[in-house]
């Protein structure tokens, strides 16, 4: 077949069939992966699931109960999905934490991860032999668990093996990526910076004004960077293992919060597969399994904004995790331990928040509006303002470090566009989670006035709209340009979406099984459901589909080559003709590329150094001439010449590329 000819699907099956090599070890990277994090994080459940209570009776089956009706906790059996899940999502804290203080300590994230893996070692340990002992025992999940798993992980698999993986079936060797992993580019950059300069995060641009970033979250890069320097892959490879072993890990928590009810086999499936699958409420366009190029239209993205991000993949999977958590603590009877689990909460909220903070800054404020409702007592409320401030506190630590540039402000600036453009996503976005949320709310606002149980749904719906709050509000004024689309104001409402959807499912699951019917609006919830999650599911079988970026291996190589010959604070300059970012992670320095993030010092810099290319050399007074070293294309004959007039240093890498020093 002529490759012109092929089917966007049938490249894609072309590419996998030729990397048999490449598709067995992105597998099993990402069960090592998911292994390494579930011992590291074994504190999690130690702490947790030994002092969680019997939920069988009818009062736990029908949401908010009075605290009288509470059971005294007993030695009930653990399930295999509550200990796998808190176990990865303390891994990924443990990593988080130790990483970036040892990240701040001795600049490098090995030492951190040595830490985390011995006392992750030590808990498991305790684990281990606390089940053998048969003080803890575990019930397995059953057939809908064994359905889930495996389903989640085709699908983080299916999403994500299309990145940085090779191809030559065009007759030249290239790395091809996933279209809409745009974002993951600059992701992943951070991350090759940061394992190798530590935090503070230097300049990802080398700029000549400001030698470190503004301040901004990291622990994305603590994780990526993490992994890659333990098990000597690239920044790109770690990422795809930690986005599968996050695609599951938010199927696993959402199993273990539908499972505590009693629920057809089937419901607790499609359930538990909901935040993944979640899309808008449109027409189905199955066109899109014969022209995968129509996903590029669909909107307004939900699920679908974890397939090109994955900090929001990550910080979206520890919030679903942080739901557990808040569950358990609300059917934990010791008051000690429910302090205990309240901190735990905490904590792992403040994890997603260091790895992306568009959850935390409505999470946050819901986690303590969540308790004054529930009338938590005063220590409880203490103990999280306590951790929040720590937590925000040591995100803002290199503007108390170093001197840094300041960050994209945020106003008040509603407007009728933007009211509308919010209106459209609760419609179209929301719908069938509205719909569903109305019989909770209602009895959520019955009980404010009572002491009542702490439930996941109320901090999921004060969340949620929260977010919304947000959004009809604020703006960000770096992207005012965008008018009504701003990206970085859609993170948020879209994880708050998809962790909110699966509870309203059961909440609506639960008031069917005590009425015997649904009503009005559960069924047409329920419609819009059906229809969001079959957008959603087309969009996620299209979605890798959507390539259009592949480039040249020997290129990608040379950057490697490159960064090896050079000190990890070396500023680099590129070639505009190459100068690409989701390559830029090969190389792995601070390097000026134009991107919307670009301070005006460094948009000024690298329009000089494009200018070299194309007029003779003037003047020495321009901010690029202050940087590092140069690659540059033989073509390139411009800049050659008046690098050389400054006195910079050429050594030839290869047939195309010169490596230029000052």
């Amino acid at each position: 077949m002529d490759p012109s000819q092929e089917s966007a699907y049938g490249r894609l099956f072309t590419i996998l069939a030729s990397q048999p090599g490449f598709v067995l070890s992105t597998v099993l990277l990402a069960l090592l992966i998911g292994l390494w994090l579930a011992i590291m994080g074994a504190w999690l459940p130690w702490f947790a699931l030994r002092w969680t209570e019997d939920e069988s009776g009818p009062e736990k089956d029908q949401g908010l109960t009075n605290v009288s009706t509470r059971k005294a906790a007993v030695s009930a059996p653990v399930s295999l999905v509550s200990l796998l899940t808190l176990s990865i999502g303390g891994g990924l804290c443990s990593v988080v934490f130790w990483g970036t203080l040892s990240a701040f300590v001795f600049k490098q994230l090995i030492p951190g991860a040595i830490i985390a893996s011995v006392l992750g070692l030590l808990a498991a340990s305790r684990l281990v032999i606390a089940i053998l002992r048969r003080r803890i025992s575990l019930k397995e999940g059953g057939w809908a668990f064994a359905i889930v798993t495996g389903a989640s992980f085709l699908i983080g698999f299916w999403q994500h093996v299309f990145t940085e993986i090779p191809d030559n079936s065009r007759g030249i060797e290239t790395y091809v990526y996933s279209e809409l992993q745009g974002d993951t580019a600059f992701h992943v950059f951070l991350a090759s910076v940061l394992k190798e300069t530590g935090l503070p995060l230097r300049n990802l641009y080398g700029s000549t004004e400001h030698d470190y970033s503004p301040v901004t979250h990291t622990g994305h890069g603590v994780l990526i960077g993490t992994f890659s320097s333990l098990l000597g892959i690239s920044v790109y490879r770690a990422s795809t293992s930690l986005w599968i072993v996050a695609t599951v890990l938010i199927v696993w928590a959402t199993f273990d919060l539908l499972s505590r009810a009693t629920l057809p086999k089937g419901f607790l499936t499609i359930g538990s597969l909901s935040p993944l699958l979640l899309g808008p409420v449109s027409i189905p366009v199955f066109a899109l399994l014969a022209n995968p190029q129509l996903a590029r239209n669909q909107e307004p993205l939900i699920s679908a904004r974890m397939y090109w991000n994955v900090t929001q993949a990550i910080s979206t999977s520890l919030g679903a995790v942080v739901l557990l958590c808040f569950h358990l603590y609300g059917r934990t009877e010791s008051e000690s331990h429910r302090l205990r689990m309240i901190g735990i909460t905490t904590l792992v909220l403040i994890a997603s928040g260091w790895v992306k903070p568009s959850l935390i800054i409505f999470y946050g404020p819901a986690l303590l509006l969540s308790l004054l409702v529930h009338r938590a007592p005063i220590r409880d409320l203490a103990v999280v303002i306590g951790l929040l401030v720590m937590g925000v506190a040591v995100y803002l630590l290199p503007a108390w470090l170093v001197p840094v540039p300041e960050v994209p402000s945020w106003s008040l600036h509603p407007s009728w566009e933007q009211t509308m453009e919010v209106l459209s996503f609760v419609v179209f976005g929301c719908g069938a989670g509205l719909l569903l949320s109305i019989g909770p709310l209602k009895t959520l606002i019955a009980t404010v006035t009572t002491r009542s149980e702490p439930q996941a749904i109320t901090l999921a719906l004060i969340a949620m709209g929260g977010s919304l709050i947000f959004a009809l509000l604020f703006r960000e004024e770096q992207f005012v340009g965008f008018r009504v689309f701003q990206p970085n104001l859609w993170w948020g409402p879209s994880a708050c979406v998809v962790l909110l959807f699966p509870l309203v499912l059961l909440s609506s699951a639960r008031r069917i099984k005590q009425t015997g019917r649904a009503d009005g609006l559960i069924l047409a919830g329920l419609l819009l459901g059906a229809i969001q999650l079959l957008n959603g599911s087309l969009f996620a079988a299209a979605y890798p589909a959507v390539i259009s970026r592949a480039y040249v291996s020997a290129y990608v190589d040379t950057l490697r080559v490159a960064g090896s010959k050079t000190p990890p604070q070396t500023r680099f300059l590129l070639d505009p003709a190459g100068a690409q970012l989701p390559v830029l992670s090969a190389l792995g320095r601070p390097t000026l590329i134009g991107t919307s993030f670009m301070a005006d010092v460094d948009l000024e810099n690298l329009k000089e150094w494009k200018r070299l290319f194309v007029e003779p050399f003037e003047t020495d007074s321009t901010g690029w001439s202050q940087y590092d070293a140069a690659l540059l294309h033989k073509s390139s004959t411009h800049a050659q010449e008046n690098l050389q007039e400054l006195g910079w240093t050429v050594e030839q890498l290869n047939d195309d590329f010169q490596f230029w020093r000052r």
